[in-house]
């Protein structure tokens, strides 16, 4: 039988129209772009805010204190000039005021995090839940409005906020900073307890206690587990740096919002892309610069657009999966995090001892208005 939408005590109900309009009916197409403009303009507005929190958090400053401002002339940023993605445009990168250079990334953040609202605005608002696992997408000429439930757009926001927080974690993480605590435990938190959840993981029997918090729950174990074994491989005892745990809460989060079986899909694209980055190195060194975090944030995103037909696949990780074939790939997952770590460390004798890696596109070396 075919799965459901989202967890089974909320069903997602797809709702029809008696007679379907003609596919070419310009309100029904009218209707379609206004919910992509609105989900963009909202997403930048977002991205705005992730700004805020990507600098401020790790230095322990509040979010809500002081206004965004200028570190250097401390002149509050114009209302007119705090537009997302235009207000950095119309600035020409530098301060009214003092003309100290405004880094790009401020700009860059903000368009990805409205194209990231559009993408899941059409492929699962719009879609009717098409993207999701055993759905079926609407027929093309139903009206969009027959898409639309309460389950389906809180399941929307839900993965809208489970993308921004990847993003802050990730760019954080890029920064050499540690993952704060105020960061993590509300993602969590909010992966734990949504009433929205796409149910793509074990069929829990009647009788088991809290059936719909159950899979969050193995889902955050199995993703910490996960996380845990390829974090061997971005530890460097010459650097020092801890990216291994915010590779393990950053999985554990993926488990918890999307099921153990996404954390192991998305565990192993990371393992691919960080024995890839290993062997370059090499050739580009800024590869390891990169952490393992960016590449498990990356593809967490991409398999919410791309999940029911990821799941389709043959050799996607299936509910029956085992325990034992669990166990093993924990421990090819351990033999991948050594063999990444032995190839990122081979030179260790070598060299001399270096610094904490600097950022690759960070904040630091530039002035940023927050």
């Amino acid at each position: 039988p075919a799965k459901k939408s989202v967890i089974p005590f909320r069903p997602l109900q797809k709702r029809t129209i008696a007679e379907a309009p003609p596919p070419d009916n310009w309100r029904y197409e009218a209707f379609q772009w206004y919910i992509g403009v609105c989900a963009f303009i909202i997403g930048a507005c977002v991205g705005s805010f992730l700004n805020v929190v990507i600098y401020r958090l790790p230095l322990g400053m509040g979010l809500l204190r002081a206004d965004s401002h200028c570190p250097v002339c401390k002149m509050p940023i114009a209302l007119k000039d705090n537009v997302p993605i235009f207000g950095w445009l119309n600035l020409r990168v530098r301060c009214r005021e003092c003309a100290v250079r405004i880094s790009p990334r401020y700009m860059l953040v903000e368009l990805g995090t409205a194209l990231m609202f559009f993408v899941l605005a059409v492929t699962e608002l719009l879609s009717g839940g098409g993207n999701l696992p055993g759905h079926v997408a609407i027929d093309d000429g139903v009206s969009p409005l027959a898409a639309l439930s309460a389950d389906l757009i809180g399941l929307y926001f839900t993965h809208c906020f489970f993308v921004s927080a990847l993003l802050c974690c990730a760019l954080i993480t890029v920064d050499g900073h540690d993952l704060p605590r105020t960061l993590v435990l509300p993602t969590l938190l909010v992966g734990l307890f949504s009433p929205y959840r796409a149910a793509t993981t074990l069929p829990w029997p009647a009788p088991w206690p809290a059936p719909e918090f159950t899979p969050a729950v193995v889902g955050l174990v199995v993703g910490a587990l996960l996380g845990g074994v390829l974090g061997f491989g971005e530890r460097d005892h010459r650097t020092g740096n801890r990216r291994h745990r915010s590779l393990t809460i950053v999985l554990a989060a993926i488990g918890c919002y999307l099921g153990w079986e996404a954390a192991f899909f998305i565990a192993g694209v990371t393992a691919a892309a960080m024995a890839i980055a290993a062997m370059l190195v090499d050739y580009a060194p800024a590869a390891l610069r990169i952490p393992a975090v960016a590449y498990a944030a990356i593809a967490a995103f991409v398999q919410i657009p791309l999940w029911n037909k990821l799941t389709a696949a043959t050799w996607y990780p299936r509910s029956g999966f085992g325990l034992w074939p669990l166990a093993a790939g924990l421990f090819v997952f351990f033999l991948i995090s050594q063999l990444i770590r032995l190839i990122r460390n081979r030179d260790a004798d070598r060299d001399a001892p270096q610094a904490v890696l600097p950022p690759l596109c960070g904040y630091r070396g530039t002035h940023h208005p927050f």
